[in-house]
C-alpha cells in the first residue's frame, strides 16, 4: 500500500525493528498491515497516495510535486509523460522548463473556479 507523509516522520516496523524515514509528499510502499496501522494511528501525518493517471497529466494542467532539490514546487505540464518523465513549464522556483520524474509525489492542483466558464 502506498502512503505519503504530510510532514517528516520516522516509523519503526514492529516485526523487524527497522526504522523508516518518511519524507513529506514522497510516496512510500509499505506492507498493507503496516500502512493501515499507520493511517489509523496518525491520520493527520500520513495519507494514502493516489498517483495521477496519464489522463490527468495533459499539457496545460497545473501540478505540484516534491523535488529532491527544491522541496514542494509547482508548474504546468508542457508535454505528456514519456518514459517516466514530464516536461514542465513555469517551474515555480526557476521559471524555466524542467524535467520532473513521475515518482516525485505528483499532485494535480485544483483548477480555480471560473477557468472553464465562458
Amino acid at each position: 500500500m502506498i502512503i505519503e507523509a504530510i510532514e517528516p516522520l520516522n516509523i519503526t516496523i514492529a516485526d523487524s525493528h527497522e526504522t523508516i524515514h518518511l519524507r513529506p509528499f514522497t510516496p512510500q510502499d509499505l506492507p498493507e498491515s503496516q500502512a493501515l496501522k499507520l493511517l489509523a494511528k496518525v491520520p493527520d501525518k500520513v495519507r494514502l497516495y493516489h498517483p495521477p493517471s496519464s489522463d490527468d497529466l495533459q499539457p496545460g494542467r497545473s501540478i505540484s510535486w516534491h523535488s529532491p532539490m527544491f522541496g514542494r514546487v509547482h508548474g504546468q505540464v508542457a508535454m505528456e509523460p514519456e518514459n517516466g518523465w514530464l516536461v514542465i513549464r513555469c517551474h515555480s522556483v526557476t521559471g524555466n522548463l524542467a524535467l520532473v520524474n513521475v515518482e516525485w509525489g505528483l499532485r494535480i492542483e485544483k483548477q480555480p473556479k471560473g477557468d472553464n466558464d465562458d
